[in-house]
This record gives C-alpha cells, structure tokens and sequence, in this order.
C-alpha cells in the first residue's frame, strides 16, 4: 500500500486543528442570545460549517477523525462535501460578515431565500409535486415584492438586476 505524501498528512492535521478550534468556539458559545437575524444567522450557519466539517474529516483517509480498516480514497464524496462547505461559507459572509446597512441585509435576506425557493421549484418540478410548486411559487412572488419594495434593491441598476 501506497503511504500519502507528507503534504497531504500535513494538510489533514491542519484541517483536523482548525475544525477542533471551531468545534470548541461554538460550544462555548452556545446559548448566547443572538442580539439580530444577522447573528442568529451567524449561528447557524457556523454550526452548519462545523457539522459539515467533522463529516469531511471522517471521510478523509488518514484523519484520526474516524477508525476504519482501509483507508479509502473517495474524491467524489469529499469533493461533494467540499463544494457544500464553500457554499456554506459564502452565505456565512454574504450575510453575516459582510458590512453593509440594515436594508441593504434585508435585500441579501430576501435574494439569498428567493433564491432557495427557484432550487426548491426546480428540484420539485422534476418529481411533478404541483402541490409543493404552488407553494414555492406563491412563496417566491411575495419574495419578489419584498424586493421591489426595499430601498436598496430600488436602487441598484436594473440591468444589474437582470444579469442577476
């Protein structure tokens, strides 16, 4: 059997480290009253980045994360993972790190849920789920007009708008 290289060790450590730090952060953290949406949202996003995380590290060959007979090379699941924590991670700083107005994070609020909704419809069109579609459908057009009413949205460049 092939040994990894030593980068790849080194990078598992690594890993396996800051995951810890951060499993620890959230604990000590836990049972703060989030003082906005933007916090709460914080929460739970960096709880979703931390479950994401142990996830990865359990699938990682040679991580002292899980115990297995074989260490077994799967790209395809890590990448998935991998992939699951970015988008975790953009959302954590689009929406709660990022600095930016009250109405303006409304806006990112409403983009970032109607978006959700467009996944939703398409992934229940493809089960023909009509019921579920209304729903979504109905959902998405009050998310709409949360945006056409919001200050910040009004003022962005409509063709921005549509390039979006």
């Amino acid at each position: 059997m092939v040994e990894p290289s030593s980068g790849y060790i080194e990078r598992v450590n690594g890993f396996e480290g800051v995951l810890g730090s951060c499993i620890e952060l959230s604990r000590k953290l836990a049972g703060i009253r989030p003082p906005s949406s933007r916090h709460f949202y914080a929460s739970v996003l960096f709880t979703s980045l931390c479950s994401r995380g142990v996830s990865l590290a359990i699938v990682a060959p040679h991580s002292k994360w899980a115990q297995r007979r074989i260490e077994h090379w799967d790209y395809a699941s890590m990448a998935g993972m991998a992939r699951s924590i970015l988008e975790i991670r953009l959302a954590f700083f689009y929406l709660c790190i990022d600095e930016c107005s009250s109405e303006e994070w409304v806006c990112r609020w409403n983009l970032f849920n109607l978006h959700d909704c467009q996944s939703r419809i398409r992934l229940f069109s493809m089960q023909s789920e009509a019921r579920s579609i209304a729903g979504f459908e109905k959902q998405a057009n009050e998310l709409r007009e949360r945006l056409t009413s919001n200050s910040f949205f009004a003022g962005i460049n409509l063709s921005d708008k549509k390039r979006n």
